[in-house]
């Protein structure tokens, strides 16, 4: 369901990004468990640099 709402235009702009040498960063109120969990199911993990959750 989760893998249902990832939008092509944002999944460019973040390709562009790394393509770019921009530094991507994610900041949540998730833990960090269930944060990387959703980046995973989305295939989005591997975009982000830093991930700053509550539990930080």
């Amino acid at each position: 369901m989760l893998h249902d709402y990832k939008c092509p235009y944002n999944i460019g702009l973040l390709e562009w990004a790394k393509e770019n040498d921009y530094k991507i960063g994610l900041a949540t109120m998730s833990h960090c468990k269930q944060a990387n969990r959703v980046l995973e199911i989305l295939q989005l993990k591997k975009y982000i640099d830093f991930i700053a959750t509550r539990d930080d």
